[in-house]
């Protein structure tokens, strides 16, 4: 068999394995139809055979040249992409079989001639094993950290594929873009750059991209974890290990913040000069060159504080200091301890909290809470739950609130086009569909993201794995799991949980400390006490709590801040849920 001949038969196995549905899907489907009318007007086609490809020439006078690979097309018409031309000329062919290949080729034959035709089709076998030799760093370097984000972070959140291996390979995101891969004949090469990759470079997205997309480049990811190739571990890997510093820098920062704390604890708060100020300022520049943000946070934060303290502010607490000295000291240990490069990228922290596209989700809000700040910033946040995450998700609204007026609370509105009050939001079901969100799970409120209100919560249903406890016990180990991590005013899910107490204590308010108590008992009498110390901001939460004492109206589960402290385990509730389905917010 002379070359000429072997190129006839693989066309011929080519073309017989493709479809109506593969034409239009390597074009679309207007110059699909424009293709198939102009080549029924009648006008015939002049078919030259030539060493590797046949040559059309068409009707209106444009000639093309095609051969087993569709990418591989040379038309007269100025056109770059595939073309009208290139598909009349395999549908010529296709229709034509007899005449390009012989007797044996006919579409129409008996069972012999369709037992030839099923051999050819079996002999062309589409072969995407390219996509699988991509070198994953290549796709991180072509997509930038922030794309190759939002990949990792929607793998995260579930986002499902629905992969078709045929004439061509098609992977669709449910709801989103699809990417279809033509196979692309030639030597397949081995550990090769996403943008070295003839199949990926004559990809088709729906998003109209003709260069490397991040669906592209996200199909390409989930092809390979479809075959076993690639690990989801071994993609958010990819992720921590950029963002982990050499070990002799965490060690002499780790030193340095250490020595820090400690002179801080020998010489006593009452006999710090001023001049240590300019001392945590200096801490705290190497902690961020270092690249630990969590760290630098907390030490700006420790810095605030001290200032308070100088300048002899009424809002200073001895015990908020006390307590901060210390996470950071245990955050220290937790850092230098670590073994599991993950989970030490998220100790560290970010510099600035980077949001993440996810698949569309819905949220089910369990509650909201008011607040305010030493630093002069208040607002409210909302919490909810995602089935299938055993984590809370937060939405904020902030201002400082040295701009607003007493009324500011009132012109709050709903993110992400939702029309309602904050009270009904804080318990509806909500549809997010191009939701972005950080690592802490704390949601954007992105002008492209967009929600709807789809029902009510559940309040019975409301439940969360590992932080939902009627034992104290159990509840007394999880606070102490996260103990002193990661302090922080505005932390929204730091040790947040969900109490269901047997019974209520009486309640007591000491006046000396302005602080109002109301013990909550388990199932063995063991107890956790509600403190909220007296403000003008928490006046309505306490008086909330004592009209629900005196009402004889307990609930039968809380949304709470628990903490622990010197004398155990205390709580501040946010949120109260009733078995009739009802959910009051105590700061609203």
């Amino acid at each position: 068999m002379d070359s000429k001949d072997n190129f006839l038969s693989k066309l011929k196995s080519y073309i017989l394995s493709i479809n109506d549905e593969y034409l239009i899907g390597v074009t679309n489907k207007g110059i699909f139809n424009r293709a198939s009318k102009d080549l029924s007007s009648g006008a015939g086609v002049k078919i030259t055979v030539e060493e590797a490809s046949i040559k059309c020439e068409l009707p209106d006078g444009n000639s093309c040249s095609v051969n087993e690979d569709i990418q591989a097309f040379k038309c007269s018409c100025p056109s770059r992409s595939i073309c009208k031309h290139t598909v009349m000329s395999y549908l010529y062919m296709k229709n034509h079989m007899e005449e390009i290949f012989g007797e044996s080729s006919s579409l129409n034959g008996d069972s012999s001639e369709e037992m030839e035709i099923s051999k050819q089709q079996e002999e062309f076998s589409p072969d995407y094993s390219e996509l699988l030799n991509i070198n994953l760093k290549s796709i991180k370097t072509a997509l930038g950290d922030r794309e190759f984000g939002n990949i990792v972070k929607r793998m995260e959140f579930g986002l499902k594929a629905d992969i078709k291996e045929e004439a061509m390979l098609q992977v669709e995101f449910a709801g989103e873009e699809t990417v279809k891969f033509i196979s692309v004949s030639g030597e397949k090469k081995k550990d090769i750059s996403i943008k070295d990759s003839n199949i990926v470079n004559n990809a088709l997205c729906s998003c109209k991209s003709k260069a490397l997309c991040r669906h592209k480049a996200e199909a390409v990811i989930h092809y390979g974890l479809y075959k076993g190739i690639l690990k989801k571990e071994e993609v958010i890997y990819l992720i921590a290990k950029d963002k982990i510093v050499s070990k002799e820098t965490l060690e002499s920062c780790i030193k340095e913040v250490r020595k820090t704390l400690e002179e801080i604890y020998f010489t006593g708060l009452a006999r710090i000069p001023e001049s240590f100020l300019d001392k945590l300022e200096q801490v705290s520049i190497i902690c961020h060159n270092s690249d630990i943000p969590s760290i630098e946070k907390k030490i700006r934060g420790l810095q605030g504080k001290l200032r308070l303290y100088i300048n002899k502010n009424a809002s200073f607490s001895v015990e908020s200091f006390r307590y901060l000295l210390q996470s950071i000291y245990v955050l220290t240990m937790v850092i230098e301890n670590c073994s599991d490069e993950k989970t030490l990228v998220e100790l560290m922290g970010e510099h600035k909290s980077s949001y993440y596209e996810i698949p569309p989700i819905e949220l089910i809000a369990v509650g909201a809470s008011k607040w305010i700040t030493e630093s002069g910033y208040e607002g409210t946040t909302f919490y909810f739950i995602v089935e299938g995450f055993n984590k809370w998700f937060t939405y904020t609204i902030s201002r400082n609130s040295s701009y607003n007026n007493k009324n500011s609370y009132s012109r709050e509105s709903c993110p992400w086009g939702i029309a309602s009050d904050i009270e009904s939001f804080s318990k509806a079901r909500v549809k997010l569909i191009n939701g972005k969100i950080n690592g802490d799970f704390r949601l954007s409120s992105s002008e492209s993201s967009k929600g709807e209100i789809v029902g009510t919560t559940d309040i019975p249903s409301i439940y969360l794995k590992d932080k939902t406890f009627n034992s104290w016990k159990d509840l007394f180990s999880a606070v102490s799991k996260n103990s002193g991590l990661y302090f922080n005013e505005r932390e929204e899910n730091y040790n947040l949980f969900l109490i269901k107490p047997l019974k209520f204590g009486e309640s007591s308010f000491d006046k000396i400390h302005q602080l109002f108590k109301m013990p909550l008992y388990d199932g063995k009498e063991e107890c956790v006490n509600i403190e909220v110390k007296y403000s003008s901001h928490n006046k309505k939460l306490i008086e909330k709590l004592e009209r629900m004492e005196r009402m004889k109206n307990h609930p039968f589960m809380l949304l709470t801040k628990v903490f622990l402290n010197e004398t155990g385990l205390t709580a501040v509730p946010i949120t109260v849920y009733y078995k009739n389905g009802t959910l009051v917010n105590l700061t609203m």
